[in-house]
Parts: C-alpha cells; sequence; structure tokens
C-alpha cells in the first residue's frame, strides 16, 4: 500500500535506513517485521534519530547518557590542559551550591 502510493509520488524508500520501533502498553510483544517492497524492516530496541537515542518501552523515552558522557568527556580534555584542577572542583563545588 504504501509502495503504491510512493510511485505515484515518484518517492522511493530507502528499507536499510528504515526501522521499527515499539511504544506502549504491548512494547515487548513479538510483532512480524513489516515489508516494504519486498524487503524487510526490522524492529528495534533503541534508535537514534537526529542525533537522539529514543528507547522502546511503555512510554516515550529518550536515552541522553550517550550526550551526558561525550558532554563530560569534551570538558574533561578542554579543562584538563587549561585551568588547574583544584580551581574546577572549587567551581563546581559553589556551583552547586548555588543551584539549590
Amino acid at each position: 500500500m504504501c509502495s503504491d502510493h510512493a510511485d505515484q509520488l515518484d518517492i522511493q524508500f530507502n528499507t536499510k535506513k528504515s526501522c521499527l520501533l515499539h511504544i506502549g502498553n504491548s512494547f515487548n510483544k513479538k510483532i512480524e517485521n513489516l515489508q516494504l517492497n519486498g524487503h524487510d524492516i526490522y524492529w528495534f530496541e533503541k534508535i537514534k534519530y537526529l542525533g537522539v537515542h529514543i528507547v522502546s518501552g511503555k512510554s516515550f523515552t529518550v536515552d541522553v547518557s550517550t550526550r551526558i558522557r561525550k558532554f563530560y568527556a569534551s570538558a574533561n580534555a578542554i579543562l584538563h590542559n587549561t585551568v588547574p584542577v583544584y580551581i574546577i572542583a572549587a567551581g563546581l563545588n559553589c556551583f552547586k551550591c548555588t543551584l539549590i
């Protein structure tokens, strides 16, 4: 059905870049793969969309742990060569105090 409409609109789907993600109460039930133009589209538990990891589950969930880890790695690489560590630690402690 989708491929018929796509042919009419002169659109081509890339099944290698397409994936399925199940979100809802029955997210853990086994569902067969869908087919588009005779090629399977597979189910995944986590997908990356526009740099954000979306996780399959009961509700819409975004996994930000990778982004946080990359931020800390970048900040550590920059600050390691520029500022003494004791100044950074003191600054972070003051920052935490003012946030509360």
